[in-house]
């Protein structure tokens, strides 16, 4: 099977392509913003059809929570950012690059939250 790959395409947009960078024809271009959503659906697709309980055929999963099965953190190799990577199934990394602060936040709060201080709304944060 041919995998298939994103690629940056012209304005701005998002397109689809084969893996030899050949764009696969009858998809048209997206916005970043449709290629947000179809990427959301995707990951939980995949992620909904590796469970105990997977979908029905036809059934839309729109928004599934993803769980994670393993995680790491440490300094992005070139670069020395912060790094947290999630792994979820089936066999997906998805790699987040963090400030320095905003790894301090985030460890805060899940810190919180292990210990059961979080409050009722959880917590939230920005990354500058």
């Amino acid at each position: 099977m041919t995998e298939i790959m994103a690629r940056i395409g012209p304005e701005s947009s998002v397109e689809l392509a084969d893996d030899h960078s050949v764009k696969i024809e009858g998809v048209d271009p997206m916005t970043p913003l449709d290629a947000t959503w179809l990427a959301r659906g995707l990951l939980s697709c995949a992620a909904a059809l590796t469970g105990t309980n997977p979908p029905k055929v036809g059934e839309i999963i729109a928004d599934a929570h993803l769980p994670v099965v393993a995680w790491a953190t440490g300094p992005f190799p070139d670069t020395g950012v912060p790094t947290l990577i999630l792994s979820i199934r089936p066999g997906i990394e998805l790699t987040y690059q963090l400030t320095m602060q905003g790894a301090k936040e985030l460890g805060a709060g899940l810190m919180a939250l292990g210990q059961g201080l979080m409050p009722s709304g959880g917590s939230r944060g920005t990354f500058h």
